[in-house]
């Protein structure tokens, strides 16, 4: 997942110190994320996908085909 964390926060044009910044965190929380050094809360990946308007389907990498 943390490929599509990065991918999403470059689609939206921020930075990692902007996406803490949003989410009352500290940058190196942010890449922790991206790296998958560190799981992410279901609460966490909400606040991401609504800061990154995708869906948390979107968020985690899944294309749902039917």
């Amino acid at each position: 997942m943390q490929y599509k964390l990065k991918e999403c926060r470059i689609k939206a044009g921020l930075t990692q110190q902007q996406v803490a910044d949003q989410l009352n965190t500290a940058q190196f929380q942010i890449h922790k994320y991206e790296t998958g050094k560190q799981e992410i809360s279901l609460a966490r990946a909400i606040d991401l996908a609504d800061l990154y308007k995708v869906t948390l389907d979107e968020l985690a990498g899944r294309n749902l085909l039917f």
